[in-house]
């Protein structure tokens, strides 16, 4: 698995399904005993899916990680691993959403919620 953490700031009120996000690698990947992906690479994937409630807010955002640069340059096909990042919209402006005790979003507004850039993803 490649150890991945979001590289800009996701704004769920200007996500739409298709939208390019990316990662960068927080490790290296070594695979007998070569270096794969170094700590630092750029990874790209594409938003798959949005869930809202009835009120409009953000319940979750999926993203589809596509590639991943390696070492020599290339970018190379993931297997279209999932990330599925839950919130919290029922929180009041300002609140804070943790995922496994890390910060990962705060809700910005009453619809929508700013996820962290560096919020690590696995």
């Amino acid at each position: 698995m490649v150890p991945l953490a979001i590289r800009t700031v996701l704004d769920t009120s200007q996500i739409f399904l298709g939208r390019r996000q990316f990662f960068r690698v927080t490790e290296d990947v070594v695979v007998d005993g070569v270096l794969v992906f170094g700590a630092g690479a750029v990874a790209c994937g594409r938003i798959s899916s949005i869930e809202r409630d009835r009120l409009g807010r953000c319940l979750s955002v999926g993203i589809t990680i596509l590639n991943v640069q390696a070492t020599d340059g290339r970018q190379v096909m993931l297997d279209q691993r999932k990330i599925l990042i839950k919130l919290e919209p029922t929180k009041a402006p300002g609140s804070l959403v943790r995922m496994n005790a890390e910060v990962i979003a705060f809700i910005a507004e009453e619809n929508s919620a700013i996820i962290c850039n560096e919020t690590h993803v696995r």
